[in-house]
């Protein structure tokens, strides 16, 4: 990888999908509080199995939804956005991330967690291996305050199946680590291949998406496999929830740019 790499389209659009998706209904069901001492994290061992999925945890407080480190729900009792949850105090640092990092280091001090970090325009990201798979991690930054991190497969593939076979590997570890997921979806453009082709081939050719989404107290993780082109991209996001409206206004803002 050269001294600085361009962030992937795919990176801004996931980021983006992901700030607006975490404020659809589906989320207010079921509220998962994490408070563990090195936060959000991702396991690469593998899944043997016997090893059940841990459940949600039950909901908490007189809000919906996920609490943060604090107790704010994220929702109010009515299911309406609560305010007070997406109010980052000025030197917001939570107890979540990715890996090391946590929501709200600048990035020297991401920077410095992370020796192969290289600038990727507004960005920081490295090459490396997740689960055995060759994979592009890119952070993104908002107003110098980690925001989000994405997890991207650069696996060259022959089938769709094999894309959908490490879609499948990565789905599993995340569902061991995190328990059932919030949503879970198969958005087909085409039904009636679904009896004719293997669902990798369908996803290849682009007539199906596969997406599952978790919240934890103050992170939305989501992973997806989705067609682009001849390829298939596997994706996984984490996002800082607190931060994901400020994060939209800024892509919003940069998309902005130039018109």
């Amino acid at each position: 990888m050269q001294n600085a790499f361009r962030v992937p389209a795919v990176v801004v659009a996931a980021a983006l999908f992901t700030a607006q998706v975490a404020h659809s209904e589906g989320f207010t069901s079921d509220g998962i509080v994490y408070d563990g001492p090195r936060g959000t994290r991702l396991v690469l061992e593998a899944d043997d199995g016997d090893t059940p999925a841990p459940e949600p945890a039950p909901l908490q407080g007189k809000g919906k939804g996920p609490l943060a480190a604090d107790g704010t729900p994220m929702f109010l009792p009515d299911g309406s956005a609560n305010p007070d949850f997406y109010r980052v105090p000025k030197g917001y640092r939570s107890r979540e991330g990715y890996l090391e990092s946590r929501w709200g280091m600048s990035r020297r001090e991401t920077s410095a967690l992370f020796p192969k970090m290289k600038p990727a325009e507004g960005a920081l990201g490295f090459a490396s291996e997740t689960a055995g798979l060759d994979t592009v991690h890119v952070f993104l930054f908002t107003a110098d305050a980690l925001s989000a991190v994405s997890i991207m497969s650069t696996e060259r593939r022959v089938t769709g199946d094999q894309y959908l076979a490490d879609y499948d590997k990565l789905h599993s570890l995340l569902v061991r680590k995190y328990g059932k997921p919030t949503t879970t979806s198969e958005s087909w453009s085409n039904d009636a291949l679904r009896e004719t082709l293997s669902k990798g081939s369908c996803l290849q050719l682009g007539f199906v998406k596969f997406t599952s989404m978790w919240m934890t107290g103050e992170t939305n993780i989501a992973i997806s496999a989705e067609s682009m082109g001849a390829r298939v991209r596997v994706q996984i996001l984490y996002a800082s929830a607190r931060m994901m409206l400020q994060q939209a206004d800024d892509l919003a803002r940069k998309d902005m740019e130039g018109l």
